[in-house]
This record gives C-alpha cells, structure tokens and sequence, in this order.
C-alpha cells in the first residue's frame, strides 16, 4: 500500500463538491476537515478493513471500488459496493467503537483519502457545520440500508435486480456476476436466468 497519491488535490475537491451536496461549510470549517485527510493506496485483493478490527476511518473513494461482505458458515455474502465519489467505512464499528464483522476488500486498485475517527470528533466539537455534516453522512447510510432492507423484504429478485442496475448503472461493467448474486441473495444461476429473461423481453 503506498502512503502517496499523486492526485489528492483533485481528490480533495471531489470531497467537498460531496460535502457541499449535504451541507456549506465555511472556509475555515472546510480547511480543517481537508487538513485531517490522509491518502491511501490499495492493491486489488487488499483490505480496508477485515472482522475482529475497529473501525477507525471514513474513507473517501478518490477512485476505484470496495466490496464489502461477511463469511459465514464457508459462505460469502455481499453487504454492499462502495464507489468512487462516496465513502466506504462499517459505520456501525466506526460509531460503537466495536469491532467490525465485515470485510471491506479492494476489488481493483483504488486510492483513498480518510479521515480518523479522533479527528472527527475534533471538527464535530469545534466547528459550526461539522456536527451537522456528521449526522447527515449518518442518515444517508441509514436510508441506503433502509432501501436495501426494503427491497429484500417486498421484491423478487428480478424487481431486485432491475433496482440495483436503475440505481447502480456502473455495478454490471465492473462486477463479477457472482458477487452481484450474492448482494441480490440468489445464486449466479437464477442471476443469469434472469438477465437472459430480460435480454429477450
């Protein structure tokens, strides 16, 4: 994992047009939340995070993509995908301060900058918006695992399916199918029935 990238500038940037999509910070409040980031590399196959560690970062996806997911029973299940332009981090380990059941792995080269959960409680204490901006990273995670639930308790996996290409259009060109069935909580065989269905429809 190398400790430089060479593009945290436009990384830098990327964040606060994230940030100023859910609230304005000031110049002053802006600076010294940029100041806390730190960059990292990871290869493909690398971990940001494994079970039995504490969550000590958010990290911003300059570019590449995570898949997070937990084994059980010899078995892996997909939680979620985390891309470029958004955050990957197990919020639950990050707030609780337990350790974290999931495994958050590099599925391609991907560089990061992140913040440590010390610093951010340092700019939730001490500046105007960041408390704010805090609670509403917190509430888009929770609505995004409220679709989810949603769509698992009221859909077949074909609306499922459907869901996840309307709202992840990216996830079939860089995902190999058989973790896009495992996040979709069927086998890659019904997976393929279902997109040779579609295909013919």
């Amino acid at each position: 994992m190398h400790p430089y990238i060479g593009q945290m500038d436009a990384y830098l940037a990327a964040l606060r047009a994230h940030t100023d999509r859910l609230v304005r910070l000031s110049d002053e409040d802006w600076n010294l939340y940029a100041s806390t980031m730190r960059p990292l590399r990871l290869k493909k196959k690398d971990f940001l995070l494994q079970p039995g560690e504490v969550c000590q970062y958010v990290s911003f996806i300059g570019r590449g993509l995570f898949r997070s997911y937990y084994l059980k029973d010899g078995a892996d299940i997909t939680q979620t995908f985390f891309f470029a332009g958004n955050y990957a981090t197990d919020y639950e380990s990050f707030v609780s301060r337990q350790p974290s059941a999931v495994y958050i792995e590099a599925m391609e080269e991907t560089e990061v900058i992140r913040c440590h959960y010390d610093d951010l409680q340092r700019i939730y204490a001490t500046t105007k918006g960041g408390e704010r901006l805090g609670r509403l990273i917190a509430e888009n995670i929770f609505l995004a695992l409220s679709l989810r639930n949603r769509h698992f308790l009221l859909d077949d996996p074909e609306t499922r399916y459907l869901a996840l290409m309307q709202e992840r259009p990216k996830v079939i060109e860089r995902i190999p199918l058989k973790y896009i069935a495992s996040y979709l909580g069927i086998q890659p065989e019904s997976l393929s029935r279902i997109r040779a269905r579609l295909v013919k429809a």
